[in-house]
């Protein structure tokens, strides 16, 4: 893949479980079983105004693979996904993410239906974020109910176990359950609620962290991962120095989410969703520095580490020759509960404030098929993509305002 190949990240081991599922798609199968794969390569450009760091590089290449092979009528689906890139935060923020699994599904009943599956993560970092690299294993049981026509239950456990070589007092064990009602009225509107509770243990284990302004003049970099010289740290918090020793952290978090999904017409839809978040327990031992535009993957941008409400308004719409137009804009509001807001120099602020975020998105894409009139199972197309950012924080390096441009080209079978 241009630009985004594994070997130019250093990871060259991670090819072997890609080419492994490959070999396997590839292999003839039964005619029940459906095979299917997909590859997205885009290159996007980012104009930065008021960041607190400069950007000699603004450009950023990402690549996707996905794999996946079905069997007995979509009963068993065994995937894998393998995506790469970079951000444009100066340093090496590139990262490459290896992710494989399978899912069951068992009809219990004409109108219940239960769902099986597990996965394994394997994470790889840059420079800028080495110590933070992971492996995981998650397995989740989703229970799926039609109550009556047009309306579903579900409810349903996941578990994840995260290790972190380098970075042990991160190990982590999250359990989340849930419940979920879906509803579709006649007039074409589908309504969704959902609830969420988890909780989080981290390892404990040894962290002695001290955040240290660069020297001036000197090119360095400071303990937070900025400048020509970045290596990750840890947010500490409360404290400028922070040592914790043999000590298991407990947090815990309910999230609360709605959406309101109305079709105008057979080829346009409009959506509005909104969430909310509370934490409780302990706070998170630390929070991992990550680059700018970097938002809500879960484990690194972490939930348990913040109070948050967002919203979200979007559109799409269909062309007629299949070609998809999409777009929205989005507001995040945190408010961490334990990690301090840091000057331009990585120093925590007088007073120790904590750190607190509004962010303001909003963004455009296009996806033009270029085989239109192709009848078989492959598609070919290009996708355009646009986003503004506007990240008003009180920590200096998530203050900033961005627009970004995508290009990618994306194959599907």
């Amino acid at each position: 893949m241009p630009r985004v190949s594994p070997v130019s990240i250093r990871s060259g081991r991670f090819l072997c479980p890609a080419l492994l599922v490959a070999c396997l798609v590839a292999a003839p199968a039964p005619s029940t079983a459906q095979p299917g794969l997909s590859v997205l390569i885009a290159q996007t450009w980012t104009n930065w105004n008021e960041a607190a760091v400069a950007h000699d590089d603004n450009t950023a290449p990402v690549g996707e693979l996905e794999l996946e092979h079905q069997w007995l009528d979509s009963r068993l689906r065994v995937f894998y996904t393998l995506a790469a890139g970079t951000y444009t935060t100066p340093g090496d923020w590139r990262y490459m993410t290896n992710n494989g699994g399978a899912v069951g599904r068992v009809d219990l009943s004409p109108n219940t239906r239960l769902f099986l599956g597990g996965s394994a993560w394997w994470r790889a970092n840059g420079d800028a974020w080495e110590s933070a690299n992971y492996r995981g294993l998650s397995g989740n049981a989703n229970l799926e109910h039609q109550l009556r026509p047009g309306a579903t239950l579900r409810t349903g456990y996941v578990f994840d176990w995260r290790r972190f070589p380098d970075f042990e007092a991160m190990d982590q064990a999250e359990h989340r359950g849930f419940a979920s009602l879906l509803v579709n009225l006649a007039s074409r509107t589908t309504l969704v609620g959902e609830a969420t509770a988890g909780t989080k243990s981290y390892g404990g284990g040894l962290i002695t962290t001290t955040i240290v302004s660069p020297a001036s003049g000197s090119g360095a970099g400071s303990g937070r991962g900025r400048g020509p010289g970045m290596v990750l740290t840890v947010r500490p918090v409360t404290e400028h120095t922070i040592t914790l020793e043999g000590e298991t952290i407990r947090a815990g978090q309910l999230t609360i989410f709605g959406r309101l999904a109305q079709s105008l017409a057979d080829r346009t839809a409009l959506q509005v969703q909104a969430s909310w978040r509370t934490t409780f327990g302990d706070n998170p031992p630390a929070v991992i520095t990550t680059p700018e535009l970097f938002f809500d993957d879960g484990v690194y941008d972490d939930p348990y580490a913040s109070n948050a409400a967002t919203i979200r308004a979007s559109f799409k719409h269909v062309l007629g020759n299949g070609a998809t137009l999409e777009g929205g804009g989005t507001r995040f509001d945190k408010r961490y509960t334990g990690t301090p807001a840091l000057d331009a120099s990585g120093t925590p602020l007088p007073g120790l404030p904590l750190r607190e975020d509004d962010v303001w998105r909003a963004d455009a894409s296009l996806w033009w098929p270029l085989l239109a009139d192709h009848t078989g199972p492959m598609e070919l197309g290009l996708r355009a993509t646009y986003a503004f950012t506007r990240s008003d924080s009180n920590d200096a390096f998530y203050q900033y305002r961005s627009h970004t441009l995508g290009l990618g080209l994306a194959i599907s079978y």
